[in-house]
């Protein structure tokens, strides 16, 4: 091995350590606010009785306000990482690394000039969910849309183009300007 292999494989390693250093920082502060009452966190099953019950008692309007929290949810993720990652490409990769690591599902952003995906594969959403007509990943959906909105600095929407619960592979949300 020379020289140069051995820096960039110490660089890597280095790398590699900083990122996971930062999601143990980010899972210390998520039980800090848990502890002082702040945060909550429940059970995958609780959360999708939850979603069940908002389309049962609101119908599309329960699909409305899943995609509204994710949305929510997104902005202040992204608000708050900005801080740390100024390099706004480069935070795609960090939150993708964070949700993973969350179980949410594995993320792939597939950026084109013209036309932009993401395709997310086990999506908790889809993953969890009875057989459906349509796609469900809304809470998803929302979260997708605060986020890149954020990160390009105007508003964007996302569609969910293809979803697991649906009988496809992956779930795969398209992203489109408003």
């Amino acid at each position: 091995m020379n020289k140069t292999s051995i820096i960039h494989n110490i660089q890597s390693n280095e790398q590699m350590k900083m990122k996971n250093l930062r999601y143990e920082q980010e899972i210390i502060e998520f039980f800090s606010l848990f502890r002082e009452n702040k945060a909550i966190s429940i059970p995958l099953e609780a959360f999708m009785d939850f979603k069940k019950a908002l389309k049962d008692c609101f119908g599309s309007g329960g699909v409305v306000i899943l995609s509204e929290m994710g949305k929510g949810h997104g902005i202040y993720s992204t608000k708050r990482l900005l801080d740390e990652h100024p390099n706004r490409p480069s935070l795609l990769e960090v939150i993708t690394s964070y949700k993973q690591k969350e179980g949410w599902g594995n993320m792939e952003f597939r950026m084109k000039p013209s036309e932009a995906e993401v395709i997310i594969t086990k999506s908790f959403e889809a993953e969890y969910h009875e057989r459906s007509k349509e796609p469900v990943c809304h809470f998803l959906r929302g979260y997708l849309e605060g986020v890149i909105s954020q990160i390009v600095g105007k508003e964007i929407k996302v569609s969910e183009i293809r979803c697991k619960a649906t009988g496809n592979e992956t779930c795969v949300f398209k992203i489109q300007p408003p």
